[in-house]
């Protein structure tokens, strides 16, 4: 278990249950801990990703679903309740061009999780996906590469908002002015 944690790359606590984390690495596993028990690993989910696993965020609203994000020009969305099958796997938010990224990236849930929103290499954009179908809903230009984006219910005037980040800005920023 030492190990486990010495090479992770990611980690989030569910949010209703602040016991449940789920936590990536470069072994490509997901793996769901129960840190009330001895032996935490209740749930492992092998991904088969190559480059490994940067980002396992839970889902808000819905505590059995799970998103990851690795090297790859996907995101899978998990539904820990079957956890040998993805649920859906977005795309679209890579240039097309790439096979892998050479950069990590890091996306999120947003809308009560409803949406998932990603920036992607080499898109200078922003793409968001309906959780329910998988499929993209809208993808809005920047014209910069974002590797980040961050959603807050309470950002700016106190109504939500997305803030995005790059590697060439060395702050978060709001997708619309304050």
């Amino acid at each position: 278990f030492v190990y486990f944690l010495l090479k992770q790359l990611s980690a989030d606590f569910l949010r209703r249950n602040k016991n449940l984390m789920a936590d990536c690495g470069a072994d490509g596993l997901i793996c769901i801990l129960d840190m009330r028990i001895s032996e935490p690993l209740v749930i492992s989910i092998d991904t088969k990703n190559a480059t490994g696993v940067n980002v396992a965020e839970w889902c808000p609203s819905q505590e059995y679903l799970l998103l990851s994000a690795s090297k790859d020009p996907h995101i899978s969305l998990y539904d820990i309740r079957n956890p040998n099958n993805f649920l859906h796997k977005l795309s679209g938010h890579i240039d097309p061009r790439l096979q892998k990224c050479s950069h990590i990236y890091r996306p999120t849930f947003v809308d009560q999780g409803r949406v998932v929103a990603s920036p992607g290499q080499g898109s200078k954009a922003v793409s968001l996906y309906c959780v329910e179908t998988g499929k993209a809903i809208s993808k809005g230009h920047l014209g910069y590469d974002p590797n980040m984006v961050l959603w807050s219910s309470s950002g700016c005037n106190n109504s939500p908002s997305l803030w995005v980040a790059s590697r060439s800005i060395s702050e978060l920023i709001p997708l619309r002015q304050c």
